[in-house]
């Protein structure tokens, strides 16, 4: 380690110590005790994070590139082989630039009938979904994900797939219900669903929404 460097024993775990000396200051009258340039790793991340992001919103690449893009965003824009390659670099500038520009969706929860006519209640479930992406929602119908790999007529399965229901369900804005009958799994989730002041919102024909008992 360069003697240039001031010595601190005191900030292990801040992110500019290297064996006990700051490589961050060279002043030789440094205090270690007192000193407000003190970040840990974590605190660096953040602020490095959120400078990346900020320069991003003003669209002020050419200071990311100044600064050091790769410090700022944790990725090296040279490849395996050592060859400059900045095609991550670029692609996640490009990324978050446009996730500025979209709307925010909201995530909406997908409830309908699964059991019964079971490949014609799935072909709904897509529609169901189709309708709530259309309509500037995220959704998301778990009866379309958990039976690929978990058994429906199985009951311990089936009740482990009730429980992973309402915990996704809990991440959700809203809860969108569709059908002409209620099941049983569903009259759990929506009841949930109240209990948790979620709002519930109804869809009949031609998916216009109707009140609860319509």
């Amino acid at each position: 380690m360069r003697k240039d460097f001031p010595k601190c024993n005191t900030h292990i775990d801040c992110f500019a110590n290297k064996e006990g000396y700051c490589i961050a200051l060279k002043s030789k009258g440094f205090s270690d005790v007192a000193c407000t340039f003190y970040k840990t790793k974590q605190d660096a991340e953040e602020a490095r994070l959120k400078s990346f992001k900020h320069l991003v919103e003003i669209s002020r690449e050419d200071l990311i590139e100044k600064y050091g893009g790769e410090s700022l965003m944790g990725v090296n824009k040279y490849n395996a082989e050592g060859y400059y390659d900045p095609t991550a670099y670029e692609a996640l500038i490009r990324i978050e630039r446009e996730s500025k520009k979209m709307p925010f969706r909201p995530l909406v929860y997908i409830c309908s009938p699964y059991s019964g006519d079971v490949e014609k209640n799935v072909k709904k479930a897509r529609e169901h979904c189709r309708f709530a992406l259309n309509s500037g929602c995220i959704p998301i119908a778990m009866h379309l994900l958990l039976p690929q790999f978990m058994d429906d007529n199985n009951p311990k399965e089936r009740d482990l797939a009730l429980f992973i229901d309402l915990v996704i369900m809990g991440k959700c804005q809203e809860v969108w219900v569709f059908g002409d009958r209620i099941s049983d799994g569903m009259a759990i989730e929506i009841a949930k669903a109240k209990k948790r002041g979620q709002g519930v919102k109804y869809f009949g024909f031609n998916y216009k929404e109707v009140s609860e008992d319509a």
